[in-house]
This record gives C-alpha cells, sequence and structure tokens, in this order.
C-alpha cells in the first residue's frame, strides 16, 4: 500500500440505516478504471496534511463496472475516521478513495456448501460476496448467513436478505439477536450457537467470518474443534 494513486470519489447518497449505522454510496470518476472482488476492502483519505485521516472500510456492495460502491459503517464514540464522515460529510462531498485491497475472497470454484458468519457491520464484505454470487451464477449448492447482532434495529439488511431468501432457494438467513424485543420471533442468543446446530453432522462446507474479534477467535476455534481445517475458514477481523 505504498505510495497509492487516491481519487475523488463522490458521496452520491447517504441512508442512516440505524442510529449508529450509515451507508455511503460513492461513485468513482471514470478515469479511475476501478474495479473490486467482492470481499475487498478500500481506503479513505479524508482531509490534508496534518490533519489527513485514513481509514479502511469493506465495499457491501457486488462487483459492477460502473464505478460506484457502498460502505457501511458504524460511528465509534472518540474515533476520527466516523467522527469526521458523520459531522463533516454530506451527499455532493469529494472524498480521495485508494484501493481496492485484500485477500478475503471468494475462490474461483465454490464447494458445495458456504456459511457465512457475521457481527455488526462484519456483514458488509459477506454482503458483497453473496449479491456477486447469485449476480453472476457461479453455481453455488446451498448458502447459510448467521448474523448476529444486539438488537432489532441492529438488524442491518435484514428485509433485503429475507427477500433473497424468499427468491433463491439455496439460500438461508438467519439473523440471531443477542438482545431482542419481546416481539422477536427469531433466533436468540449468539452466532456460535447456531452454527454449532446448523452443522452438528460436520458435512463439508467453507466459513467466511467478518465482525467483532472475540467472535471471529471463538468461531475459529469451535470450528477447528468441529474438524474442519484451516484452509476451510477465511476469516476478517474488523476493530
Amino acid at each position: 500500500m505504498n505510495n497509492p494513486t487516491i481519487h475523488q470519489a463522490k458521496v452520491c447518497r447517504i441512508i442512516d440505516e440505524t442510529s449508529i449505522v450509515k451507508r455511503f454510496f460513492l461513485q468513482m470518476p471514470q478515469s479511475a478504471e476501478f474495479h473490486f472482488e467482492a470481499g475487498q476492502f478500500i481506503a479513505l483519505n479524508i482531509g490534508s496534511g496534518e490533519s489527513a485521516i485514513r481509514r479502511y472500510y469493506s465495499i457491501a456492495s457486488a462487483p459492477t463496472n460502473d464505478g460506484m460502491f457502498e460502505l457501511c459503517i458504524s460511528f465509534k464514540p472518540g474515533g476520527a475516521g466516523s467522527s469526521v464522515l458523520w459531522e463533516q460529510v454530506t451527499e455532493g462531498t469529494n472524498i480521495g478513495v485508494d484501493g481496492p485491497y485484500g485477500k478475503f475472497t471468494l475462490p474461483d470454484t465454490l464447494p458445495n456448501e458456504l456459511c457465512f458468519i457475521a457481527t455488526g457491520t462484519g456483514i458488509a464484505p459477506l454482503r458483497s460476496m453473496i449479491h456477486h454470487i447469485f449476480n453472476s451464477g457461479m453455481g453455488a449448492g446451498r448458502i447459510t448467513l448467521i448474523s448476529g447482532n444486539r438488537t432489532d434495529a441492529d438488524n442491518l439488511y435484514a428485509s433485503e436478505f429475507e427477500k433473497l431468501q424468499s427468491e433463491q432457494t439455496a439460500f438461508r438467513f438467519i439473523p440471531t439477536l443477542s438482545r431482542p424485543s419481546p416481539s422477536w420471533e427469531g433466533q436468540t442468543g449468539y452466532v456460535h450457537d447456531v452454527y454449532q446446530r446448523e452443522f452438528a453432522d460436520h458435512r463439508p462446507c467453507m466459513f467466511f467470518l467478518c465482525g467483532w474479534q472475540e467472535m471471529l477467535k471463538e468461531s475459529r476455534n469451535t470450528l477447528e474443534a468441529m474438524g474442519y481445517a484451516k484452509d476451510m475458514i477465511r476469516f476478517e477481523s474488523y476493530g
């Protein structure tokens, strides 16, 4: 990542997804010839001089040919990057972008079954992968997405994944909440209980994990203890 070429991307749209999560839609200039693989991330370069801030964010949208992409970013109290994005960036703002980066991507040939496990905004690169699989017709078998959050309001992209589940028989969406409302009818607790139950038969599967570091550590250890080889467990950590 030495001396990257920074392009000025335009913030075309901002959606307040939750009280602490925003979705940013950015358009790269035509001159950038911007292409990325599902699961990769970019760097945002905000400001200039001594006050410049550089932060990395996974791309939440599937690859396209139009230079448009989406970021799903949570606000961190005291975080320099999210503070600037929340307080100074509006629709029409230009932001320096370089990349893409990262090797957290899909294999060229997909196995018969995939399981994506996310917590919080760690769902971003997994969303990119899932949509890319169906958009490109990669021919995957069964796909399960287990998304862990605290409350109903934190359940990112829920209606979108519920719709995808109704349209794609190969896709299952299992949102799991640790602090659900009384009206919640879905899974409760943590993602670990869900994947251990869903894969109790230890059938062949490739796992993609992204989210809180504690979740990643426990999931990797648990899956390996269940008999899954390390090369079948791919992960990306969020701070």
